[in-house]
């Protein structure tokens, strides 16, 4: 690569670092993503990629290989954990748009249905915020690389966060 084509690349990548850096809802997005990724990352399933992506709204996904053996409360909790890191970021005054949290809070909503549990959206915000708050120097450092680079791999996240320790969860 050419000297003048490698200083482009530095212009560029600078230019959309600045962009970044003042845009507030890729903030939120990327502690959304992170806190999906660090409650998976507590139970001990492998993260495959955390992205987030700039466009006319901001996005973002966390794919994992959640186990066939994945209870309800901990698909739950891994669905919940985006909107409450987003909520403990701004201590519950300033979150993303609504609508974001919409299909995690419907998945939530018939994971309870399915296993017929009127609690498991109460045990789910108990055991997610309790990973998050615990695990919260992680969040943000995971979610300060989301924004740096906007996409992590399994290698990068495992790269960033100590080792795991899972959580067992005793079924009643």
């Amino acid at each position: 690569m050419t000297p003048a084509a490698l200083e482009t690349i530095a212009r560029h990548a600078a230019r959309s670092a600045l962009e970044r850096a003042y845009h507030p809802s890729l903030i939120a997005t990327a502690h959304h993503e992170a806190g999906h990724a660090i409650v998976a990352y507590s139970f001990g399933w492998p993260i495959l990629t955390a992205t987030v992506s700039q466009g006319d709204g901001l996005l973002g996904y966390v794919r994992v290989d959640a186990p066939d053996s994945t209870t309800a409360l901990q698909a739950a909790a891994f669905k919940l954990a985006g909107l409450l890191a987003e909520a403990m970021l701004t201590d519950g005054t300033d979150t993303n748009e609504v609508g974001a949290w919409s299909s995690d809070l419907a998945a939530v909503h018939l994971l309870a249905e399915s296993a017929k549990d009127e609690t498991l959206r109460t045990r789910a915000i108990t055991l997610a915020s309790a990973t998050l708050k615990r695990r919260w120097p992680q969040v943000k450092q995971l979610a300060t690389a989301l924004i740096d680079r906007l996409t992590l791999t399994g290698t990068d996240v495992a790269k960033l966060l100590p080792p795991r320790h899972t959580v067992y969860l005793i079924q009643n």
